[in-house]
């Protein structure tokens, strides 16, 4: 009978421990620059969403613009939501051969969009206000002149 104690006594304490709950890893965005990155996930399951602003420069006579440089930023703008506007939040890149840039941020936000080309002497500009919404594709055309 105290044999049978003392197995139990020693094997009681090897359930505990054998039974211990293993928790299954994260599943979430890995990206850092999708609107619903999880900085907790292990493995990225598919589910990135991104918020982008898809820019196309044509010129006045409705000619698409390569190599043409497009800038967004906040730079002078007033935040809808109340909140300070971000002067550091910008994004500039140089059309490609079909006249379009691609940018993409985490969140919402209202954008100056400043595009600019030279041909020659001449500078082309054109100017322009974006509003991206999270997690959407927003397209916006600018011409220059």
């Amino acid at each position: 009978m105290m044999k049978k104690l003392l197995h139990l006594l020693l094997c009681l304490p090897l359930i505990f421990v054998s039974c211990k709950k293993v928790e299954a890893p994260i599943s979430g965005c890995k990206d850092p620059s999708a609107a619903n990155y999880n900085y907790l996930a292990e493995i990225d399951n598919g589910s990135c969403v991104y918020t982008k602003a898809i820019i196309t420069v044509i010129d006045i006579n409705d000619n698409i613009v390569e190599d043409a440089k497009v800038r967004l930023h906040q730079d002078g703008q007033i935040s809808t939501s109340g909140l300070d506007v971000d002067p550091d939040l910008a994004d500039e890149k140089w059309t490609n051969s079909n006249g379009q840039t691609v940018h993409i941020f985490q969140n919402e936000a209202i954008l100056n969009v400043d595009v600019s080309k030279w041909v020659g002497t001449n500078e082309l500009t054109g100017t322009n206000v974006i509003m991206l919404l999270k997690g959407k594709t927003v397209n916006k055309t600018i011409e220059i002149d």
